[in-house]
């Protein structure tokens, strides 16, 4: 029974793989045996990421930038074919997030923050999900937030790009399901990650009051992880279109 969550030997890219949660997938991943293509923006804390796998030899990791956009689908195939492998799917864990009230937001950080959560992910898995790069049955996450299910002060520019992610992959898992290609998101709580580091805008009080809204406390990225290995393997192979939120209760009380 427990063979339908194995992914021996199954290739994923995995982007934003130099910290937070997509560091520890690619550790977990790896440990579970499947192949990975790495990427992230630093090149030096990807390496990091390499040297905690157990079994490096079957991992490659490649620095890119993805708000560079137009390059994107010649740098992903690239990257896959100079490998000879074909994907079983992805984990678009890359993303920035911002912390600023109506009062302060600019037009610049709406376009910033899309561009990473929105419309590189969305030029990635239009890149990819094609016969000659991604095998039938493919799985492909994108990880938002429960930021995109539901409002929080400060939190404009973020949570809107997580609304339009995951309202996109309803959109496109229609549109791939012909392929048995399968699109899900993971809306993960407070994680304890760096991009947390975007909350220090905030006053204590503020910090502590979004805090307290989850009744399991805040998460550690294996929380996600976890989730994320379900959605990729077989044991949800009828689930597309969907977004689960790995948050603690959070949105339980909303």
């Amino acid at each position: 029974m427990l063979n339908i969550f194995d992914i021996k030997d199954r290739c994923y890219l995995i982007t934003g793989a130099s910290s937070g949660i997509g560091r520890n997938l690619s550790i977990l991943l790896n440990e579970a045996g499947a192949k990975l293509l790495l990427t992230g923006r630093n090149i030096e804390k990807l390496n990091e990421t390499h040297d905690m796998l157990k079994y490096k030899d079957n991992a490659v990791i490649e620095s890119a930038d993805l708000s560079d956009v137009k390059n994107i689908k010649d740098w992903v195939r690239n990257f896959i074919s100079k490998h000879n492998v074909l994907l079983n799917g992805f984990v678009h864990c890359a993303g920035v997030s911002i912390v600023k009230p109506l009062a302060v937001v600019e037009q610049k950080d709406f376009v910033d923050i899309l561009q990473i959560n929105l419309i590189a992910g969305m030029e990635l898995l239009k890149s990819v999900a094609n016969p000659k790069y991604s095998v039938r049955g493919s799985s492909f996450v994108f990880v938002s937030s429960v930021a995109g299910l539901m409002g929080e002060p400060g939190m404009l520019c973020y949570g809107a790009s997580k609304a339009a992610l995951i309202n996109s992959v309803k959109t496109v898992a229609l549109e791939l399901a012909r392929y048995k290609y399968r699109v899900n998101t993971i809306a993960p709580g407070m994680v304890k990650t760096p991009i947390l580091d975007a909350y220090k805008g905030l006053e204590e009080d503020q910090i502590k009051a979004i805090e307290s809204k989850f009744p399991l406390g805040t998460g550690e990225p294996s929380d996600v992880s976890n989730a994320i290995l379900f959605l990729l393997s077989d044991a949800s192979k009828w689930i597309t279109g969907t977004t689960i939120a790995v948050d603690g209760g959070y949105s339980a009380g909303k």
